[in-house]
């Protein structure tokens, strides 16, 4: 989701002997979902490298079990902003979240005092982070919908900010038709609550 909030502190829920025995479970096959994990990585880097994005960086004296595959928005190259990309991801049924907001906005740490402007640099990155799919089992051709649906998110947005400016001229010519049409109404006693509405909102989209 785009927003979430910590209203107080939680419990440390300790799994139960069923989850555990289930974990056990699975711990043969750990490598083979991390293994399957960096061949998601791999190829979302490759196909991710003509896109306006910064990928995930992986040091090279580490293996990482890629838990979260996060990109961060280039701002400075996109003209769709971070909230308008991840609403485009999320309307093409992609699973798109963010990770993480900074603590601190919360409003149980916002109740000890914590000011937003505390962390200018995890507020860049909060403003820019976005997680793409990653699990195990990801196919390729989910993987490529998510890149194609991303890379074509300025048009995507450009197509909508059209739209929407047609709708709102739309409206506006309704509007004033509306307008001229109930003058009557004042004079009849007739649509005076429609009348007021739509002189209140001509002069509002000027």
């Amino acid at each position: 989701p785009w927003y979430y909030e910590q209203l107080d502190l939680g419990f440390n829920y300790r799994m139960t002997d069923i989850q555990a025995a289930l974990g056990l479970s699975q711990m043969d096959r750990l490598d083979q979902f991390v293994s399957e994990r960096h061949q998601v990585i791999s190829r979302y880097d490759n196909l991710l490298s003509k896109v306006a994005v910064v990928t995930p960086w992986q040091s090279p004296d580490a293996y990482s079990a890629s838990h979260l595959y996060i990109i961060r928005i280039d701002l400075l190259k996109s003209k769709a902003s971070h909230r308008e990309i991840f609403e485009i991801l999320r309307s093409n049924n992609i699973g798109v979240a963010l990770h993480y907001m900074p603590v601190y906005r919360h409003p149980f740490y916002k109740g000890l005092g914590f000011s937003q402007d505390a962390c200018p640099e995890a507020e860049k990155y909060y403003s820019e982070a976005m997680s793409l799919p990653m699990y195990p089992g990801l196919s390729k051709e989910d993987q490529d919908k998510v890149i194609e649906v991303l890379s074509n998110s300025d048009k995507s947005w450009e197509d909508a900010t059209k739209k929407a400016v047609k709708e709102a001229s739309k409206s506006v010519k309704n509007i004033r038709s509306v307008y001229v049409q109930d003058q009557s109404a004042i004079v009849n006693g007739d649509n005076v609550t429609e009348f007021r509405v739509a002189l209140k909102l001509t002069f509002e989209v000027k």
